[in-house]
């Protein structure tokens, strides 16, 4: 992607140069954070001593029956899709 934003740099000028890190800068970060956050919800729900296992435990089984939200939050068809469907080629060329 940052081939994407250098390359639709008008010139080699210290403006310009910043504005094209900062194009690049701007979905990235956005994108890391809200995978830190996902990444350290799901830690702490699923990987936590004995009471919380018990409950994770729960939710899992209650899944299996049909009922209940899914506790793992990584395997979320909107979640998968926001990490895996993201287009990020056409954010570069969007944000230009």
């Amino acid at each position: 992607m940052l081939d994407v934003v250098l390359a639709r740099m008008p010139d080699r000028d210290q403006h310009s140069v910043n504005k094209v890190l900062r194009v690049y800068e701007r979905p990235h970060k956005q994108r890391a954070e809200t995978l830190i956050n996902l990444t350290a919800a799901n830690d702490h729900e699923l990987h936590l001593g004995e009471g919380a296992a018990e409950e994770r435990d729960k939710q899992f089984a209650a899944l299996k029956q049909g009922k209940g939200p899914l506790p793992d939050k990584w395997a979320d068809a909107d979640v998968q899709r926001m990490i895996y469907g993201h287009g990020c080629m056409l954010v570069a060329q969007v944000s230009f």
